[in-house]
């Protein structure tokens, strides 16, 4: 009896007919399953090769919530950069040389009595506001009157020069870096606080970079020492309550801010103003709503400043904005900012010279508050008139001081006061110690360091760092690179060039 053993044959699926098998298919679904099976990406070849239909799901559902997860991570990184998030950068560097800083001051008495009392109550006399005989002095009740007298000059295309103290009644000495300097130094602006103001240094029009001074020059170390004798039997009564100097230590290219700058410096001590400059470098838009440079229809706003070659202040822009506003509203212009009194007519797009408005009109009141409520209402991100500055140059002040005048000066002083053209006061002869001590001030501008602290915004995402962004969340969740891009163009390729064959 013979035993038949039956040997079974079993051939196993290999790799090639697997192959095979998409080639029963269309052509076009050929080629998204070659691509799919064979792609870099993760996911695709786990749902072509599945095994059964659960597996498949599986992978489908897994990749399709991995691709969601990237997509919306994607979308986040590419809204975060147009958000223009920045960051400021602060560095210590050594400037040297270094230019000298301008230094603005004003007398804070303003006006000088002798010059102003008769012209002031000949006004009032004539206007019948008062009816005074002495002529000598001014008194509370003509005070409310200031501003329409000085509205009344300007319509006459006066100025109030000829009430100013001028330099050379008060600048008794000085000098920079032990060379003597004169009032030819100096540069005078008009404040409506102050009237007639100073600048020591400050860049004028039509001169080059070089004109200004450095803290070198004379082989020095960038000292300013000056002598001021502020006249003060001469302040106008009732329009101010102090007695001495306001001063700025400013970039030679920027507004002086007297107001809310300026240190007060009061008589009978040497005050010393030792300095370190710190700068400021803001991105232009869309990282930061700045301005770097003065429009048109701003140039107006350097109307008392128009010897200096002055850069975008957004403090005067204020100013003028508001002047503008209230030029539409009511047909002139706060008498209070009568030293910005050319606008640019919204009508016919001129500069022209706009009337104050008298002070009893409640138009330019109303406009003012108006002008308050529109800026309140404007969005931080909204495209305001007045920016802030793209740079800025800040110098951080120390301040000290010393009595002053020594005894040996008080001849030479004495010697000044009586050469001045401003009258003394009818006891000068008898207490005339006691009035130097009363109005002398010696101040004295120090460079502290070299060092300047530089403050510069920069953006915190590149477009680099997009990319990288963008390419870390696509290959951590479904493992796409540069390579699986270049495989899915490929694959769109190869389906154009086939609808192309097929159209033939």
């Amino acid at each position: 009896m013979s035993n038949t053993i039956k040997h079974l044959s079993i051939e196993l699926p290999t790799e090639h007919n697997v192959t095979q098998i998409p080639k029963q298919r269309s052509k076009w679904l050929s080629i998204i399953y070659n691509f799919s099976s064979e792609t870099t990406a993760h996911g695709l070849p786990r749902i072509v090769h599945s095994e059964n239909r659960f597996n498949r799901l599986y992978w489908s559902i897994a990749t399709l919530a991995c691709a969601a997860l990237m997509i919306y991570f994607i979308i986040r990184a590419i809204l975060e950069y147009f958000t223009y998030p920045t960051q400021i950068d602060i560095s210590i560097e050594s400037e040297w040389p270094q230019h000298f800083p301008a230094f603005s001051f004003c007398n804070v008495g303003g006006f000088r009595l002798d010059a102003f009392a008769v012209p002031f109550a000949n006004y009032t006399n004539s206007h019948n506001l008062t009816n005074t005989n002495d002529s000598s002095t001014v008194y509370l009740e003509q005070i409310p009157y200031l501003i329409s007298f000085m509205r009344d000059l300007f319509s006459q295309n006066l100025t109030l020069e000829p009430f100013a103290f001028p330099l050379s009644a008060t600048l008794v000495s000085c000098s920079y870096n032990s060379h003597q300097c004169t009032t030819a130094d100096f540069v005078p602006f008009i404040h409506t606080t102050y009237g007639y103001c100073y600048t020591f240094n400050g860049k004028l029009k039509n001169e080059s970079e070089g004109s200004v001074r450095d803290g070198t020059e004379y082989n020095g170390l960038g000292i300013l020492n000056l002598g001021l004798y502020v006249h003060s039997n001469q302040y106008i009564p009732y329009m101010t309550d102090s007695v001495g100097i306001v001063a700025v230590i400013h970039d030679n290219t920027q507004v002086p801010l007297m107001d809310t700058a300026g240190y007060n410096l009061n008589p009978g001590q040497k005050h010393k103003l030792s300095y370190r400059k710190k700068n400021y470098d803001f991105l232009p838009a869309p990282y930061t709503l700045c301005e770097s440079k003065t429009a048109p229809w701003m140039q107006t706003m350097f109307e008392s400043y128009e010897k200096f070659d002055y850069k975008y202040s957004k403090p005067l822009c204020i100013k003028l904005d508001a002047q503008i506003f209230t030029y539409e509203k009511c047909g002139c212009v706060n008498p209070y900012y009568w030293d910005i009194r050319s606008v640019l007519s919204p009508k016919t797009n001129t500069v022209i010279s706009a009337p104050l408005c008298n002070v009893t009109n409640n138009c330019y009141t109303e406009a003012a508050s108006a002008y308050i409520n529109s800026t309140k209402s404007i969005n931080k991100n909204d495209e305001a008139s007045c920016l802030q500055e793209c740079e800025m140059n800040d110098f951080i002040i120390k301040k000290s001081s010393l009595a002053t005048p020594t005894l040996w000066q008080l001849n030479d002083i004495k010697s000044f006061v009586e050469n001045s053209s401003i009258p003394q006061p009818s006891d000068w002869s008898t207490s005339w110690p006691d009035y130097i001590l009363q109005n002398y001030l010696a101040v004295s501008v120090v460079r502290e360091t070299d060092v300047v602290e530089k403050n510069i915004q920069s953006a915190s995402l590149s477009i680099g760092d997009v990319i990288s962004n963008i390419g870390g969340q696509t290959g951590l969740w479904i493992g796409i690179s540069i390579l699986s891009v270049m495989e899915l163009f490929e694959m769109i390729y190869r389906l154009l060039r086939l609808i192309k064959r097929r159209n033939k």
